[in-house]
């Protein structure tokens, strides 16, 4: 048999001997194989991009669909309800705090920023009491709020209120805001509670709500889902 040259053999049919070749039969099977190899590295590399897609669309879409966050002396608050210019936080596994931000209703400007307080202040009045009621000024000792502490009765709950009035930015507009810290305490004793509470933490969340420098506007927290 010459070099290159296929083995043949011969098969008797109907119409006489027919010459059979086998030197395509040592081919097939590798290119079956390496057709088998390329289609199985190519289905492998389409399942790795989908499932990168995959994971890629469920990163984004959890990013825009999760609730925005409220960040107050090292806790985070989540929103969990929005009614009208109200916008309840509080955070997670924890009942007891709460966090509200309240726009002034028409976006009332800075010259508003008292009345709008003062219209809060005689809120907390109606319905417990205050303990103290300061200016919050800037480095040049500008006023740029006001912070109001107090508590009311709320069912068998005693809750501790502070709140810091401020401006903020709402799109292009400026507009008076109000933080709102609510502590409640339902124990066997909360008046004695919450007299240690203030005692232990009372100070520092005065503290952190004054270093408020900005807060989430209304526009975007509308546009967020609950």
């Amino acid at each position: 048999m010459k070099t290159g040259q296929g083995r043949r053999r011969r098969a008797k049919g109907k119409g006489g001997t027919t010459e059979l070749s086998t030197t395509s039969l040592w081919f097939l099977p590798k290119f079956t194989l390496d057709l088998f190899a390329t289609f199985r590295f190519s289905t492998q590399v389409m399942k790795q991009n989908l499932f990168f897609a995959l994971a890629m669309f469920t990163l984004f879409f959890c990013a825009a669909h999760a609730a925005p966050t409220f960040e107050l002396n090292g806790t985070t608050y989540t929103l969990t309800e929005a009614d009208g210019d109200i916008f309840s936080f509080a955070p997670e596994g924890n009942s007891a705090e709460s966090v509200e931000l309240i726009f002034a209703p028409e976006g009332q400007a800075k010259d508003a920023l008292r009345s709008f307080t003062d219209g809060l202040r005689e809120e907390l009045m109606a319905k417990g009491q205050i303990q103290k009621a300061n200016i919050a000024r800037n480095e040049s000792g500008a006023t740029i709020g006001y912070l109001i502490v107090g508590y009311f009765q709320d069912g068998d709950a005693l809750v501790a209120s502070m709140l810091r009035t401020m401006t903020a930015l709402d799109g292009d507009q400026s507009v008076s805001v109000a933080v709102v810290y609510e502590h409640r305490f339902v124990g066997a004793d909360p008046q004695k509670e919450m007299i240690a509470w203030f005692n232990a933490h009372g100070r520092a969340t005065e503290q952190a709500l004054l270093a408020l420098k900005s807060v989430p506007s209304a526009g975007e927290l509308a546009q967020k889902p609950e």
